[in-house]
């Protein structure tokens, strides 16, 4: 599933001929861009409301997270984070571009994240953190939106980390 993400990416890169700097675009400005929407995406997510993250993304995007289908469209992806505020109630979501790439009105931003994770039942909080890839595209009226979005954690699934266990 990776894979297709990466070859999707790169199919996406290699048809956009100009780099931001020959379509007038200055990286600084994509990049304050893009924290300025990652930081609504964190504000969204940590008030668990799915409807203003789907707003942040391009109707036609897809969203591929760790252990679930990939999602796409806007009814799939507001399921999916309804569904993601329901069973684990997470908070303190940051997100922090580590790397970016910009082609045309394509970027291609590489990450982290971290999240605590309340799910019921648990006396304390977990802390989730992970990486991201988002390729972003720019719309008609200029303004950044998600296209593909996946993540994954850092930590290894509870049944991996017990059959690492158990072979020692």
């Amino acid at each position: 599933m990776r894979y297709v993400a990466w070859i999707c990416a790169m199919l996406l890169l290699a048809g956009c001929a100009a780099p931001a700097e020959e379509e007038g675009l200055d990286p600084a400005e994509v990049r304050q861009a893009l924290d300025a929407v990652n930081s609504q995406f964190a504000e969204a997510f940590n008030n668990h409301d799915p409807d203003a993250l789907v707003g942040l993304y391009s109707e036609d995007a897809t969203l591929m997270p760790q252990g679930a289908p990939a999602a796409q469209g806007s009814e799939a992806i507001r399921q999916f984070f309804a569904d993601l505020f329901a069973s684990a109630s997470p908070s303190d979501m940051t997100l922090t571009i580590q790397k970016l790439e910009i082609h045309g009105q394509v970027a291609v931003d590489v990450g982290q994240f971290s999240m605590n994770l309340n799910p019921p039942g648990q006396d304390e909080p977990v802390l989730e953190e992970g990486k991201y890839v988002v390729v972003w595209k720019q719309d008609e009226g200029g303004a950044w939106k998600l296209y593909i979005d996946i993540f994954n954690s850092n930590s290894m699934p509870p049944a991996a980390e017990e059959s690492e266990d158990e072979s020692e």
